[in-house]
């Protein structure tokens, strides 16, 4: 990321942990002021009602200024890792490569961590397949990356506590970094 597009995201210095960014907004801190930065992206198939937020915009130029091909972003709330599509219901054009890949991604976290982990959903699916646990979210940057930038992107849920301790991140980097880096 460069420092200008770093710069362009501004932490929420009022609660639990800097790394909440401003206007996002979780089950846990549903004070925080206005729209939720993970659904502020473009939609594929209508308008969306919020204009991009200069967080998603400083997102949007990086990843115009610069060609991804491949991209991964991290959250948390579950434990699995998602694939487009999140608004339209067609399958995705690299559906097989996506299934194994996050296959990959979710056998290589249950290799490295306790059992029980990274299990929500058999640790991968795509937006489609979560039998409706979770709404079609609008506005995601995983198909805005794959659908305006054509960039394959997946999303992993690395833990079901929205906001995790400080003690708790090196445990889950070590979690997940195999699968990270047989992503790359």
């Amino acid at each position: 990321m460069t420092k200008a597009a770093f710069e362009g995201l501004e932490p929420y210095d009022g609660k639990l942990s800097c790394t909440v960014l401003k206007g996002e907004r979780g089950r846990e801190t549903p004070d925080l002021p206005g729209v939720d930065l993970n659904l502020n992206f473009p939609y594929i198939i209508d308008t969306n009602p919020n204009p991009p937020e200069k967080e998603t915009d400083a997102i949007m130029n990086l990843c115009q200024q610069r060609h991804f091909v491949l991209s991964a972003d991290f959250h948390a709330g579950a434990e699995f890792a998602i694939y487009p599509w999140g608004r339209i219901r067609d399958h995705i054009a690299d559906e097989s490569w996506y299934v194994l890949t996050c296959k990959q991604w979710a056998d290589l976290a249950h290799e490295n961590s306790p059992a029980g982990y990274f299990d929500d959903f058999g640790g991968y699916s795509n937006y489609n397949k979560t039998n409706g646990s979770i709404t079609p979210p609008l506005g995601t940057f995983i198909d805005y990356v794959q659908y305006f930038q054509q960039c394959r992107d997946i999303k992993a849920e690395i833990s079901s506590i929205k906001i995790l301790s400080p003690a708790q991140l090196i445990p889950h980097w070590n979690y997940q970094k195999a699968s990270f880096l047989a992503y790359l």
